[in-house]
C-alpha cells in the first residue's frame, strides 16, 4: 500500500472516531461529578466504578487516535546527511532521564569513526524513541539497554542494535513484533501504545531500511535497524543537518551513562 494512501487512511480513522469518543469522555465526565451528589445510593460505589472504567477506556482509545495521527503526519523524509554518532547522542541524551528514573543504565558502543546516513533527522530521532520506549518497557524492574553502533563495510549500511534485559520473546511471536497493537498482547501491562514498532518500521522502510528483532531466554530482546551509508557520489551534497554542533557522550569507545 502507498505512502500516501496509508497516511491517508489512518487519518480518516481517527477523524471519525475522535469525535465520538470526546463525547463519551466528555458523558463520563459529567457523570462522575452528578453521581458525587448521591453517595448515599445503594449502587454509588458500582456505578463509580463503571463509569470511571469508561473514562479510562476512552482515554487508551484515545491515545491510540493520536498514534494513528502520528502514522498520517509521516511523509517523504527531506534527506540530508546526517552523523551517526551525533543523532545517536541526540537520541540518547532524550531517553536519558525517564531511563534513569525507570531504574534502566544505559550502556553505549559508538563505531570509531563517523558515519553517515540519508535522511531526516526528526523522523529517525523519533522512530529510535519508538524502539527505546518498547524495549524500556520490557524492564519492569529496571536492567541494562545498551546501544551499538556498527559500519557494516560488505552491506554499505551502518548497524544499530538496542538490547534490552527483559523477559525474552517467544520465536512465534517474533514474526508479529511489528503488527500494529501485537505488543499489548504479549504485554497487556505495558505503557505504550502498541504502534511504536509499526510506525519506527515503517520510518525505517522510507529510509531505505530494516528493522528486525531477536529474543531468548536470558539474553532479553534484541532490535537491529540497517540504515544505508550516505554515499556523496550517489547523492547530491548538502551541508550535515547535525554539523558538528552535537555535545555530550562522546563518539569513540564503550560508555556506560
Amino acid at each position: 500500500m502507498a505512502m500516501t494512501t496509508v497516511g491517508s487512511l489512518a487519518n480518516g480513522i481517527a477523524h471519525h472516531l475522535n469525535n465520538p469518543l470526546s463525547g463519551i469522555d466528555m458523558c463520563a465526565d459529567i457523570l462522575l461529578k452528578k453521581i458525587e451528589e448521591v453517595k448515599e445510593a445503594t449502587l454509588y460505589g458500582e456505578l463509580k466504578y463503571s463509569l470511571t472504567r469508561i473514562k479510562e477506556a476512552s482515554r487508551r482509545c484515545e491515545t491510540a487516535m493520536e498514534g494513528l495521527h502520528s502514522v498520517s503526519r509521516i511523509s517523504a523524509p527531506d534527506r540530508l546527511p546526517i552523523s551517526t554518532n551525533k543523532l545517536m547522542e541526540h537520541v540518547l541524551r532524550e531517553a536519558y532521564i525517564p531511563l534513569e528514573r525507570a531504574g534502566i543504565q544505559l550502556a553505549r558502543e559508538p563505531v570509531p569513526t563517523d558515519i553517515r546516513i540519508f535522511g531526516s533527522h526528526s523522523q529517525l530521532r523519533m522512530a529510535f524513541a519508538n524502539v527505546i520506549s518498547i524495549a524500556a518497557d520490557a524492564m519492569s524492574n529496571g536492567g541494562v539497554l545498551t546501544f551499538k553502533t556498527m559500519h557494516l563495510y560488505g552491506e554499505g549500511k551502518v548497524e544499530v542494535t538496542i538490547s534490552d534485559t527483559g523477559p525474552e520473546i517467544k520465536e512465534s511471536d517474533l514474526p508479529h513484533l511489528f503488527d500494529p497493537y501485537f505488543i499489548l498482547k504479549i504485554r497487556p501491562a505495558g505503557r505504550c501504545t502498541g504502534l511504536e514498532l509499526a510506525l519506527a518500521q515503517f520510518t525505517f522502510q522510507l529510509h531505505g531500511g530494516t528493522i528486525e528483532a531477536d529474543s531468548g531466554v536470558g539474553k532479553g530482546t534484541t532490535f537491529k535497524v540497517k540504515l544505508p551509508v550516505y554515499n556523496e557520489t550517489l547523492q547530491p551534497k548538502r551541508e550535515s543537518y547535525l554539523g558538528d554542533r552535537g555535545q555530550g557522550l562522546g563518539v569513540s569507545g564503550s560508555r556506560r551513562l
